[in-house]
């Protein structure tokens, strides 16, 4: 497959890492859901972190910090020290940016629900406004730190320390479930019957608590990891005069770059107004849903992406008389890998959407009719588990070129699609319909990213890549037909005798994931397989 050996051992710590933080992010909702359920007061709690967490995404991780580390990169290669100091200019005015934006959430928190609950039908009796009003006042200076933590990360990235990155997440995780189990019951027991009256349900008012927790503990351990870094290099001199040129280029390259990655907290914000439309529950489905979307993507996609961008930035650096060989090696390596890596994850989501969402979260509060409704939507988005892979990689590739401008008109094209999709299929399929239309968006996105790659001098190897496609259909096949016969053996014998919904699903989930994973490894033992295997040792060699 011609894997690149950097591509695969960055991408292997970063996904190595990602994964602990990820499966603690499973258990994270697993314990959530098993105490509060897909109740109104779960739907007002997402509804208010989706406020926050949509600017995170737009602003720290898909402006902000991309932008960062582009000049960052480029800027390690020439000095070390200016690098340190575009990084402490930009965590000082970040930090003033962020008290400033955080200031104005909290004051237009019923403002910002109401927009995100424009289709939510009007009753005196609705409990989601008013939680959702005063969660969003209490959740929003997680925003704040999350553009710091994005800078920080950047920066730990640039530097090859992928792998503290990637777990850092836990902490986020740990205080969501430190919120769930600990601060949830404490509140419950402290406050009056007013509480609820004035401000919100006091048990989920100790997750959002649980949540600031986390999201300061998971930028504070980023930060200290560059302390002794900024320490060498610092001087109050460096925030007396911030706007340096180099900060000047970062906010030059975030303005596309935000509005870009605006599209899909806009998108984001239309799904919101359709979900709360359709009653209680669709919120907490789709939002659990398309966490388990995510799982494989940020293990893997974002994983390839992130570490692509630090050298595509300095590869670019490194063009000479418009040569981009290297370009077009790293990004046709990070391509493949991405394909050999998601495809399989597809197969697994479609396949086994149904009996996942009931083994993962099917308990506590969280009923079967909940597990049902979940496992159609998971259904629809892991049509687009490919394309989402896919985009964080050519995304890091625009970046790369400073062509953001191209990622922002598809950005922008895309809110029409899904505006248009909602209208069209949300009466026709309810709230199904809304994660039918994202992966609708997220394909078509994937498409004309690659569409617009036509204008840069970049060579791909399309027999390779079509010999991949060819083994990775063919792996598709033989490990569904492998997972069926399986299934129908377990049938013929009552799956051994119980008759357990769990054990049932738990079965159906080991059994096509073991084919997957067996057909797919035979299929690419010499091509994916091979080159993780070089990296480790490489990584071994080198300590």
């Amino acid at each position: 497959m011609g894997i690149g050996l950097s591509a695969a051992k960055s991408s292997f710590l970063y996904s190595s890492g990602t994964m602990l933080s990820r499966l603690s992010g499973l258990v994270r909702d697993q314990v959530v859901l098993g105490v509060f359920g897909a109740s109104v007061f779960m739907d007002a709690f997402y509804v208010a972190f989706r406020i926050p967490n949509l600017l995170r995404e737009m602003l720290a991780e898909g402006a902000l910090g991309s932008a960062f580390t582009k000049v960052f990169a480029s800027l390690e290669v020439e000095s070390e020290h200016k690098s340190v100091v575009l990084l402490v200019q930009t965590l000082y005015l970040s930090a003033l940016m962020s008290l400033v934006v955080v200031s104005l959430g909290v004051y237009w928190a019923p403002e910002l629900v109401g927009l995100f609950t424009l289709m939510r039908p009007s009753s005196a009796e609705d409990l989601l406004i008013p939680n959702a009003t005063f969660l969003t006042k209490l959740l929003f200076p997680y925003l704040g730190v999350a553009i710091l933590g994005a800078i920080s990360m950047g920066a730990l990235n640039t530097r090859g320390r992928f792998f503290l990155t990637a777990v850092s997440p836990i902490l986020f995780n740990l205080g969501f479930i430190f919120g769930a189990l600990v601060l949830s019951g404490l509140m419950g027991d402290m406050v009056s019957d007013d509480f609820t009256k004035v401000y919100a349900q006091p048990e989920i008012t100790g997750l959002a608590l649980g949540v600031l927790l986390g999201g300061a503990a998971h930028f504070l351990v980023q930060f200290f990891a560059l302390y002794k870094l900024i320490k060498v290099h610092f001087s109050w001199s460096q925030l007396r005069k911030p706007f340096s040129s180099e900060v000047t280029e970062v906010v030059r390259l975030m303005i596309p770059a935000a509005i870009a990655a605006g599209a899909g907290p806009v998108n984001l914000f239309v799904n919101t107004n359709f979900a709360t439309g359709q009653g209680d529950g669709p919120v907490t489905w789709l939002n659990t849903a398309f966490r388990l979307l995510q799982l494989p993507v940020g293990v893997f996609g974002v994983a390839v992406g992130l570490a692509a961008l630090p050298r595509l930035a300095k590869a670019v650096k490194r063009v000479v008389n418009n040569n981009f060989k290297e370009v077009s090696t790293e990004i046709h390596q990070s391509v493949e890998l991405v394909l050999w890596l998601m495809i399989p994850c597809m197969i697994v989501l479609m396949v086994g959407s149904q009996s996942i969402v009931t083994l993962l979260f099917e308990h506590g509060a969280f009923s079967s009719a909940d597990s049902l409704a979940t496992g159609r939507a998971l259904f629809a988005y892991g049509s687009a588990v490919v394309a989402y892979g896919l985009i964080k990689v050519l995304t890091s590739f625009y970046y790369a070129v400073n062509r953001t401008s191209w990622a922002m008109k598809v950005s922008l094209f895309s809110i029409l699609v899904n505006g248009l999709g909602n209208y069209l299929l949300v009466d026709r399929m309810g709230y199904v319909g809304l994660a039918w239309t994202a992966s609708i968006t997220l394909t078509m996105n994937c498409f004309l990213l690659f569409w617009g790659l036509r204008k840069h001098q970049l060579s791909f190897n399309m027999p390779k890549i079509l010999k991949s496609l060819s083994f990775l259909g063919l792996a598709c096949l033989i490990s569904l037909v492998v997972q069926r016969f399986c299934l129908a053996g377990l049938a013929s014998i009552n799956y051994l005798g119980f008759d357990n919904v769990k054990l049932k699903a738990g079965l159906e989930v080991l059994f096509l994931g073991g084919s997957v994973v067996t057909v797919f490894i035979a299929a690419g033992q010499r091509r994916l397989g091979h080159s993780l295997l070089v990296a480790v040792r490489q990584m071994r060699s080198s300590k």
